[in-house]
């Protein structure tokens, strides 16, 4: 968020910004979906072929993204990180901003690994975790503020200025994928008084990369490896799942993203059933990410329930986002306001960075 935004200059300034800002609020209400004129795309990720990158000590996937991303991970003040009032926790990473082995504010993709059995052979499976991108992102569906949309290449993107770190949308994501750290965020200009849930992040396509024509970084990293055949593949969506669809038959296996939650733009082919790969994951205590049969969190009447009445909160949030991105004006930032709670939509996932 813009340094120069203070919470006196913005709720001064966003009645107006509001009347402009309403439309994109009511839109973000429902994801935004790719329009006529764009083309969506889609990442392939064949198991067969993914070896984690045995010959370097981080898969360089992994590495890419860091490279390419880090510019934008969150930098809070130490000041700045307090609990979520009125509760007495909160989620901070920086002790573990290093960490490649999981997803984290500061680690938007890592190779998972799990052995796996199946009709008497032993697959040792290296699975890059990452945003699913689902074709009708729950996230983006019930995300009280409005900051989650899907643009036309098909990238789901949390925007930083209009996040109030609610969790919701990890809530809601069958994957837990979005990842918050306190201390950062537009509440801190508009309520400074009020720990308040921090920013949402995840991977997002390398949607400035998309924009430019370019592939994400961690494929165009791991197509650059030598030796093997790259395992993961970049192209348009419908292509991706053909190809995905295709490489399943030729060896037998598994597809997992073309119907999931509705459909993704991550496709997963693998030699076992993804049945088996959740059943070895789910025997690690601390495990956080799993591949869940027939994920779609709307099928379940009290998410689909409050996903519909969050929509025109949304709306209104939308109208405050929009504002947000436009303003750029400094001014004394008001400490005297008492906040209500907030619901920051907790999870147990990161339960080992809660202070």
């Amino acid at each position: 968020m813009p340094e120069n935004i203070s919470r006196r200059s913005f709720l001064r300034k966003i009645g107006a910004a509001a009347a402009v800002g309403s439309a994109a609020g009511i839109a973000r209400a429902k994801p935004a979906l790719a329009d006529a004129s764009g083309e969506k795309i889609g990442v392939l990720v064949d198991l067969t072929k993914c070896d984690g990158c045995a010959d370097v000590p981080v898969p360089r996937c992994v590495t890419a993204c860091q490279t390419e991303n880090e510019a934008r991970y969150p930098e809070p003040r130490e000041e700045d990180v307090k609990d979520y009032w009125p509760q007495t926790k909160h989620e901070d990473w920086r002790a573990k901003r290093n960490l490649k082995t999981t997803l984290t504010p500061y680690n938007w993709t890592y190779v998972q690994k799990v052995k796996v059995e199946h009709e008497g052979k032993s697959h040792t499976l290296n699975i890059q975790r990452r945003c699913m991108h689902c074709d009708t992102p729950t996230c983006a569906a019930i995300c009280p503020f409005g900051a989650i949309e899907k643009d036309s290449k098909g990238a789901v993107s949390i925007h930083e200025v209009g996040c109030m770190g609610g969790a919701k949308c990890r809530t809601v994501c069958p994957w837990h994928i979005p990842q918050r750290q306190a201390g950062v965020g537009i509440y801190l200009k508009m309520l400074p008084k009020m720990a308040g849930g921090g920013v949402m992040y995840k991977c997002d396509h390398c949607a400035p990369r998309l924009a430019k024509g370019q592939a994400p970084a961690c494929v165009e990293a791991c197509q650059s490896r030598p030796g093997r055949e790259a395992p993961l593949t970049f192209g348009p969506r419908e292509d991706m799942l053909s190809l995905a669809r295709i490489r399943a038959r030729e060896i037998g296996g598994y597809v997992y993203g073309d119907d999931e939650n509705g459909g993704t733009g991550t496709f997963y082919v693998s030699p076992v059933p993804y049945e088996k790969i959740q059943a070895e994951l789910g025997k690690r205590e601390k495990e956080r990410f799993f591949f869940p049969k027939d994920p779609n969190p709307l099928k379940t009447p009290n998410v689909w329930a409050e996903a519909t009445l969050v929509a025109p909160v949304a709306a209104v949030a939308g109208a405050v986002f929009a504002g947000a991105r436009a303003l750029k004006i400094g001014g004394e930032e008001d400490t005297k306001h008492t906040p209500p709670p907030v619901d920051t939509g907790e999870s147990p996932v990161d339960q080992e960075v809660e202070k």
